[in-house]
C-alpha cells in the first residue's frame, strides 16, 4: 500500500514539474553598439528603470506581448509587438533603418535546455520504475500496476510578422528646421539648408508643404518637391503639393514625375 501511495506522488510531482517548464524567455538587445541604451515595459509593466543594451524577460506565459520602449537620450516611445513561445527562448534585435527609423526583428529562436533553464530538475524516487514510450501524439509512463499518459507535447505556433510602420519626422525637431530658414534671407541658402537638415527624414505630404511655402521661386519651389518625393510615406496624398506650385507647367511636370516613380 505505501508503495503504491509513494508512486502516485511521484506521477503527480513529475505531471507539476513538466507543467512547470510550458513558458517562455524572451531576449531583446540592440543591434549594433552605437545604439542608445533602453528601458522597456511590457504590457504595461516595467521591471526596471535602468537603461541596458539588452534586457531579458523570464517565464513569459501569454503568446502575444505589447512592449514600449524608451531610448536614452530620447522623448520619442516605440512600440512593438512580439511573441513567446512555450519552451523556447526567443531573441529579438533592435535595428535602425537608412532613413533612422528604429524596428524590431526577431533574430533567432531555441528550445529551452537545460542549462538555460532556471528551475531545478527534480529526483525521481527509486520506488518509480518507467520508461519512456515514444508514441504519436503522447508520452506513456508505465509502472508495475498501471500505465499514465501525459499529455501531448504542445504546438509551437509561427511567429507572426512585425509590421513597423514609418513615423514622420519629430515635430519639435521639424519645427526647429522651419524657423532656420525663416531666418536666411536668401534663397539659395534656404535651398541649401532645407535638403542639408531634411535629407533621408521621414516626411510627410503636411511637412513637405510647409517646406515649400518658405520659398518664393517656382523653380525652387518645383526642384524640392521633386527632392522630397521618395522620403514623403504618405505619398498618396502628394497630389496636395500641386496646390503649393503656381503654374500649370510645373504642375503638370511634377504630375508626370510622380507617374514615372510609380
Amino acid at each position: 500500500m505505501n508503495k503504491l501511495l509513494l508512486t502516485l506522488i511521484s506521477i503527480c510531482f513529475l505531471s507539476n514539474f513538466m507543467h512547470g517548464q510550458d513558458v517562455g524567455r524572451v531576449i531583446i538587445k540592440n543591434g549594433a553598439t552605437n545604439f542608445p541604451k533602453f528601458i522597456i515595459s511590457i504590457n504595461g509593466v516595467r521591471l526596471s528603470n535602468e537603461y541596458n543594451s539588452t534586457i531579458s524577460f523570464n517565464y513569459l506565459d501569454e503568446s502575444n506581448y505589447r512592449i514600449k520602449v524608451l531610448q536614452s537620450g530620447s522623448t520619442n516611445v516605440l512600440t512593438f509587438m512580439l511573441a513567446s513561445a512555450p519552451n523556447y527562448i526567443s531573441k529579438y534585435i533592435i535595428t535602425k533603418d537608412n532613413y533612422g527609423a528604429y524596428g524590431l526583428i526577431l533574430e533567432s529562436k531555441t528550445l529551452i535546455t537545460t542549462s538555460d533553464e532556471i528551475i531545478p530538475t527534480p529526483a525521481v524516487p527509486d520506488v518509480l520504475t518507467h520508461s519512456l514510450i515514444p508514441a504519436a501524439t503522447q508520452t506513456v509512463v508505465s509502472i508495475p500496476t498501471k500505465t499514465f499518459s501525459l499529455p501531448p507535447t504542445p504546438t509551437v505556433l509561427p511567429t507572426p510578422t512585425i509590421e513597423i510602420t514609418p513615423q514622420p519626422m519629430d515635430e519639435v525637431e521639424y519645427a526647429g528646421i522651419i524657423t532656420t530658414l525663416k531666418k536666411e534671407s536668401l534663397e539659395n541658402g534656404r535651398n541649401s539648408i532645407a535638403k542639408t537638415f531634411f535629407n533621408k527624414k521621414n516626411l510627410n505630404t503636411t511637412q513637405v508643404v510647409g517646406i515649400l511655402k518658405q520659398f518664393y521661386l517656382e523653380k525652387n519651389r518645383l526642384e524640392l518637391s521633386k527632392y522630397f518625393y521618395d522620403q514623403t510615406i504618405d505619398k498618396q496624398n502628394y497630389f496636395k503639393v500641386l496646390e503649393v506650385l503656381s503654374f500649370s507647367s510645373s504642375k503638370k511636370d511634377l504630375a508626370a514625375f510622380i507617374k514615372s516613380k510609380q
